[in-house]
């Protein structure tokens, strides 16, 4: 008798994961100009792209889109290779761009300078907003953290704490920085929390646990640190005092996220995983397994829809209290950026090719709507001769 192959399980696990079409998200091409682009929004919904020009010569363009047309509100020039994504401030007020060996700072309003700050031989990581029109700087390599304030031609303060991984994080009167600790097997991962007034340090954290990526802040100031080795721990801000810890399992694919309220805390990690923890506890509220590997932070809407990106390249939408995917659509190229959430509910999502999407959930899914009713699949039965599939039967071959 001849029977049917047997299942694959990443077959049967990939298209228990799959969204039938009715729960597809929309997703649709902007006509934004290719480049690195903010990682959020700034005054009057403008995103603003940095396009290298055609020759280290050229310099750079750093533009102003409004992004429900699509139109250019303004465009600055600024005389170095644009390497990173420019940052809005914290008051929407200025526009921070990063080259080469410069900074410049830039009017939301006009595009019209407002300085610039040579970096030298610093391989500088993105602007990170402090407070008002500040913002701190950080070098990878030589391990420096800084304080820009723009019509000011010396930084507010500078120290050396080591090299550091991702981006520093900015919690209420601290800066804070995962810092590099050696490349031995056994070699743990350092929180430094600076005073962000003067630079002092205040308080340093080790863990058993390396951590490649940046903490999370709540809006209370508890800050949430990953650590490689699957260990999460949420430290006091004023001493750095563990509040809980917990064991989860896979590496980090990116900082820890909190929702809009600041009462529950996502993790995604490079094996699939997405979670949700209490965060005054830790207590694991949810856990969804994707069929890839998940690229980046995931991005909360201000309605608490989560927007993960996958590798294959994918955009997923999940519902935040449940944990269970609710649209999905496949897009191009190689995602690089975390999407950046819209004010109207929708996504922003970029390929390392400078393509963007705007991704959205289905009419039928957004907040207020009630879900599609999906049909129970048909029963299949296979016999010796013949297979049945939801009533209809045709013969085996």
């Amino acid at each position: 008798m001849d029977l049917p192959p047997p299942l694959d399980p990443t077959a049967l696990k990939s298209s228990l994961f799959a969204s039938p079409d009715a729960r597809r998200a929309h997703a649709e091409r902007t006509s934004l100009p290719q480049g690195h682009l903010s990682p959020e929004t700034g005054r009057d919904q403008d995103v603003y792209v940095a396009t290298q020009g055609s020759s280290p010569m050229d310099g750079s363009t750093l533009q102003a889109v409004d992004l429900p047309s699509g139109r250019e509100r303004w465009h600055a020039h600024l005389a170095s290779d644009l390497v990173l994504s420019p940052v809005p401030s914290a008051d929407k007020s200025t526009v921070w761009a990063s080259g080469e060996a410069v900074i410049g700072a830039f009017s939301a309003d006009s595009g019209e300078p407002r300085g610039t700050w040579g970096t030298g031989t610093r391989k500088c990581l993105n602007p990170v907003p402090l407070e008002e029109d500040r913002v701190v700087l950080s070098d990878w390599k030589d391990g420096f953290l800084a304080v820009l304030e723009p019509g000011r031609a010396q930084p507010v303060w500078e120290t050396r704490v080591g090299p550091v991984y991702g981006d520093p994080v900015v919690a209420p009167g601290r800066v804070l920085a995962s810092v590099y600790n050696g490349w031995q097997a056994d070699a743990g991962g350092v929180l430094v929390a600076l005073d962000a007034r003067t630079g002092e340090p205040v308080w340093r954290h080790e863990s058993s646990s390396p951590v490649h990526t940046s903490p999370a802040v709540a809006q209370d100031g508890t800050v949430v640190v990953a650590g490689d080795h699957g260990q999460m721990t949420a430290l006091d801000p004023d001493s750095g005092r563990t509040l809980w810890q917990v064991q989860l399992g896979g590496r980090p694919a990116a900082p820890p996220t909190f929702s809009p309220d600041g009462e529950r805390l996502y993790l995604a990690d490079r094996s699939g995983s997405l979670v949700a923890l209490d965060a005054d506890t830790g207590n694991l509220e949810w856990k969804m397994q994707a069929p890839s590997g998940l690229t980046q932070a995931p991005a909360v809407a201000a309605d608490g829809t989560l927007c993960q990106l996958a590798e294959g390249p994918q955009a997923l939408l999940v519902d935040p209290e449940k944990g269970t995917l609710t649209a999905q659509v496949d897009l191009e190229g190689v995602l690089v950026t975390r999407p950046i959430p819209l004010p109207d509910g929708s996504f922003l999502v970029r390929s390392a090719a400078g393509e963007s999407w705007r991704v959205s959930a289905p009419p039928d899914l957004k907040p207020g709507s009630e879900p599609p009713v999906l049909q129970p699949s048909p029963e299949i039965c296979v016999g010796e001769a013949e297979v049945s599939i939801g009533g209809v039967t045709l013969p085996r071959r």
